[in-house]
């Protein structure tokens, strides 16, 4: 079955008639057609305006491909004994909003103050949130000079605009940068790093920052800590940084935040243990805290791997309910499962395979839709190249809608990051061949099936 599209034909500012025609009624094309674009996010105000967010480089100098062969597979790379590939390590970041509920979207704004500034891929990229006032922020990882001299070290840097996008602040540090040196055993020869991270608005409008820390680094296992900033002023300041999780996260796995109604704070992170196991694990930081109190793992099935998978794990929050997905090497098929608590994430019961089918699958998003119904997406193979599907879960996660494939268009799709919009619908973007498209998704009155 496929997805139900509510838009008209259109494509971003300054789209050439053929590209036009190339783009399926209801999606919407708002990368630049003549540059290299990747690892969009996405965000929706309570208005219905869209903010998208997306990685690029020119093609001029782009020397590795946007499809199937190699995003996943870059960063600190711990016990891999290779370099970030700087190709995908030196980026822009790009900015596009509508007004008009996805379909028309301003011409794309650089975001990053210095060409090539900033530090990312498919999964060390930035993010995106609107707070009740408007405000748009923004966090990315990016490269910047040490107290070291001559050497680099991987920064998070905030902004953020109070004027709907048409300009953003100059970008601040999340943190100080530690006086270490780290480059002797740090892939890529960073003195730390700091990057992997995530920003999110909580209901009671406070602003969170989290990200990869190096600064505590276990070099017996591999790990980093998790630190975390937040702010009450809508972005002005910013609390001084905070291990949130201990010396145990593995450093190249993006942390991905939840809120409760309460303004409680989900962290979805994937975890070293003693043992070399690398499973998801969601943390649970109470309001106003900086530190997680309430951790639990989400595999029944341990994955022993020496090395950093490059693998996010994602959350979302109804009441006590806590859904969490991320892919799983351990389990036979390998792929994207997911796992429902309802306890408050103090447990999680059995998790389930979303797309057992599939080839591959990889790369989850999941947002609540109409404030409560999981919508899942995820890139995956069934043939020769990736594409998008979705699904629906039941609230408590007992059934599962049908898996829908993306009606995009012929090639590579992947990457998809999704939106809750208020109208109950769910705003999708995704990364096709090197353009970034973004369509609406409608879940309400979804068939479900048993798991």
């Amino acid at each position: 079955m496929q997805a139900n599209y509510r838009l008209a034909v259109v494509t971003a500012l300054g789209s050439s008639c053929a590209l036009a025609a190339s783009v399926p009624a209801g999606m919407v094309r708002v990368s630049d057609a003549a540059r290299h674009s990747l690892a969009p996010d996405v965000t929706v105000d309570s208005r219905g305006n869209v903010a998208i967010i997306w990685l690029d480089k020119e093609p001029a100098t782009a020397t590795a491909p946007a499809s199937d062969a190699g995003m996943e597979h870059a960063g600190m790379q711990h016990g891999a004994g290779a370099a970030p590939d700087r190709h995908l390590s030196s980026m822009d970041l790009y900015f596009a909003r509508s007004t008009d509920g996805g379909r028309r979207f301003s011409k794309p704004l650089r975001v990053n103050r210095e060409p090539g500034q900033v530090w990312g891929f498919a999964v060390s990229k930035p993010k995106i949130a609107i707070a009740p006032t408007g405000t748009i922020h923004i966090a990315y990882p990016a490269n910047a000079v040490s107290s070291v001299p001559g050497k680099s070290v991987l920064v998070m840097y905030y902004t953020r605009s109070n004027d709907g996008g048409k300009s953003f602040e100059q970008p601040r540090l999340l943190h100080q940068i530690p006086a270490l040196d780290q480059s002797a055993f740090m892939d890529g020869g960073f003195t730390t790093a700091h990057a992997f991270g995530s920003i999110g608005v909580a209901p009671d409008g406070s602003v969170h920052a989290i990200w990869v820390d190096t600064r505590d680094w276990d070099r017996e296992r591999g790990a980093g800590s998790a630190y975390y900033a937040r702010s009450t002023d809508d972005g002005r300041t910013f609390t001084a940084e905070a291990a949130a999780l201990p010396t145990d996260v593995c450093p190249c796995c993006q942390i991905m935040l939840a809120f409760d109604a309460a303004s409680n704070v989900y962290v979805g992170a994937r975890q070293v243990t003693g043992d070399g196991h690398r499973n998801s694990s969601i943390g649970r930081i109470p309001a106003g805290s900086n530190k997680v109190s309430q951790r639990a793992g989400l595999a029944t099935v341990p994955w022993k791997l020496e090395g950093c998978p490059l693998k996010p794990t994602v959350v979302a929050v109804d009441g006590n309910t806590v859904y969490a997905a991320a892919y799983h090497g351990g389990e036979n098929p390998a792929g994207v499962y997911a796992a429902v608590s309802a306890n408050g994430g103090a447990s999680f019961a059995a998790e389930f395979a979303i797309h057992p089918d599939a080839t591959v699958s990889d790369a989850p998003a999941l947002v609540l839709a109409g404030g409560a119904q999981p919508i899942i997406a995820w890139h995956a193979k069934t043939t020769a190249v990736r594409r998008v599907f979705w699904r629906s879960l039941a609230r408590g996660g007992g059934s599962m809608g049908a898996i829908n494939e993306l009606a995009a268009p012929q090639g590579s799709a992947q990457a998809p990051a999704l939106a809750a919009r208020p109208d109950g619908r769910v705003q999708l973007a995704w990364q096709q061949g090197e353009q970034i498209l973004t369509t609406i998704i409608d879940a309400r009155g979804a068939r479900r099936v048993a798991r």
